[in-house]
């Protein structure tokens, strides 16, 4: 069923009235030849109005090709600008789904819009062409998906790095033996895996076990952090607060000539993180 008109007198009423929300004019009834002045007020109200939602409109061109008006929308927190295009192509005698990526890319395929809890999107339009052209109600607008999306990082991947980012643990790494030396690698990462960047307090400490106490011996060739500040020495070879370097990573090297295991253990907002067997052969 279509949408019901308001009565003829109710439209008639409005003659050269202002929509006060929109405030497109009503052309006024019985101007005579001034009534063209009012009819271009009254497009010219509507075209600033709808301006807006012609932004990355789908729009047919002809055969199978098919144009992008263009327009601007955020990718999470970041503001993108698309120039439009006119050399979309179509498949013929199927489904077209159009949608664009977060980078700006056109995408166009016929299996159908992407999920979107894997794959950030904007859904433009589908189009089915038959015998090698199509007409304007062909073109169905998807656009409306995208109209109410918040500025920021609303999507569910961007809401996920952020908190990621929020998130640090600890990736430890330990090398090989070398000249009765052994590094051992500190590298805060997010929960997602990544490496993070930026300056970082840990607290670290040798250890007879992992998760245990300081070691009740430390090195007989002592320590030292090559990469990494030390803020502060609670204990002698044993014992630190150290801050990463700008990567994100601090290295200790342990030194000992004889042939004794060590463990690396690191604390980071209140989680604790032990390194494999640092072993002296």
């Amino acid at each position: 069923m279509s949408e019901a008109f308001p009565s003829d007198s109710y439209l008639e009423n409005l003659s050269g009235l202002v929509d006060s929300r929109t405030e497109v004019y009503y052309p006024a009834k019985g101007e005579g030849l001034d009534w063209y002045v009012s009819f271009v007020k009254c497009i010219y109200r509507l075209v600033r109005n709808v301006s807006v939602a012609s932004g990355l409109r789908v729009y047919r061109i002809g055969g199978l090709t098919f144009g992008v008006k263009s327009g601007k929308f955020f990718d999470g927190s970041t503001l993108r600008e698309y120039a439009g295009t006119e050399s979309g192509s179509l498949t013929d005698n199927v489904m077209n789904y159009i949608y664009m990526q977060s980078d700006g890319t056109v995408v166009v395929n016929t299996s159908g819009f992407p999920d979107a809890s894997s794959t950030r999107h904007i859904r433009l339009a589908t189009i089915v062409a038959a015998d090698g052209s199509y007409d304007d109600d062909d073109i169905i607008d998807y656009r409306q998906c995208n109209l109410w999306s918040v500025a920021g990082l609303t999507q569910a991947s961007g809401l996920a790095d952020e908190i990621a980012d929020a998130m640090p643990k600890v990736d430890l790494s330990v090398g090989s033996e070398s000249s009765d030396t052994i590094q051992v690698t500190v590298q805060l990462q997010d929960i997602q895996g990544n490496n993070l960047s930026g300056n970082y307090l840990i607290r670290a400490w040798l250890a007879d076990s992992q998760y245990g106490a300081e070691c009740t011996t430390a090195p007989n060739n002592g320590t030292n952090w090559s990469t990494g500040t030390v803020l502060e020495t609670q204990t002698t070879d044993k014992r630190w607060l150290t801050i990463t370097d700008g990567t994100g990573k601090a290295v200790l090297d342990v030194s000992d000539t004889g042939t004794p295991t060590f463990y690396l253990n690191v604390e980071i907002d209140g989680k604790m993180y032990a390194s494999s067997a640092i072993t002296f052969v």
